[in-house]
């Protein structure tokens, strides 16, 4: 299995204050997620594929470099037609046990509407079972990402190329830094918090203000 490549979301941020020489490693402090929906959908064995492709040309299914990408599983589905209904198969009035496929196909949520009324169009049934489903996802970019340097820097050192709005916490002028967090966001305790238990030594936070944490 190939390893997946971590897209470092920060790294212009960081080639302003260090060098490629300087640095021995980036890795992530934490990810970006993203919402996504699965739509789940009952069929006849003989329109799956059908479904399958409409839902697909719409842009379901689509997972990073993957297209037509879906999950089916065959059951037993049941239903009692009534009397005004038309049914694909079975007679009204009388209970039906037909051969069904659940198949899952994914999107985003700014086409969710377009597959479904793909899927809609060309489904048979005249009352469509399906699921709309929300979960997330995690993308593979980092959210921060912990700079460990080949040599330790002092904290002055590293302040003097950051501006003038910068609000220290806790400097020290004789601190010795080697492992850093850094985000492009304002300084919040969630990310102090786990910028510790990535053991860095501080967080620097980029965004309307420059703060330089020492931990």
């Amino acid at each position: 299995m190939n390893k997946i490549k971590i897209l470092i979301s920060e790294r212009k941020l960081i080639n302003k204050f260090f060098k490629s020489s300087e640095i021995s490693s980036i890795e992530p402090l934490d990810y970006l997620f993203s919402s996504r929906k699965k739509m789940i959908v009952y069929t006849p064995p003989e329109f799956t594929d059908r479904i399958a492709r409409a839902m697909h040309k719409a842009g379901g299914g689509n997972i990073g470099e993957y297209e037509m990408c879906s999950f089916r599983i065959e059951g037993t589905g049941t239903y009692k037609p009534g009397i005004k209904s038309i049914p694909h198969k079975g007679s009204k009035g009388e209970l039906s046990r037909e051969r069904e496929i659940r198949l899952e196909i994914e999107c985003s949520d700014k086409i969710l509407n377009k597959v479904l009324d793909a899927m809609l169009k060309v489904h048979p049934y005249e009352e469509v079972a399906y699921e709309i489903l929300d979960f997330t996802k995690r993308e593979n970019a980092s959210d921060g990402a912990v700079v460990t340097l080949k040599k330790p820097v002092n904290s002055a050192d590293l302040l003097s190329k950051l501006n003038k709005k910068i609000v220290p916490d806790k400097l020290n002028s004789k601190t010795k830094l080697k492992k850093i967090a850094i985000l492009e966001k304002d300084a919040d305790e969630i990310n102090i918090e786990k910028s510790r238990l990535k053991k860095a030594e501080a967080v620097l936070f980029v965004n309307n203000k420059v703060n330089l944490i020492i931990l």
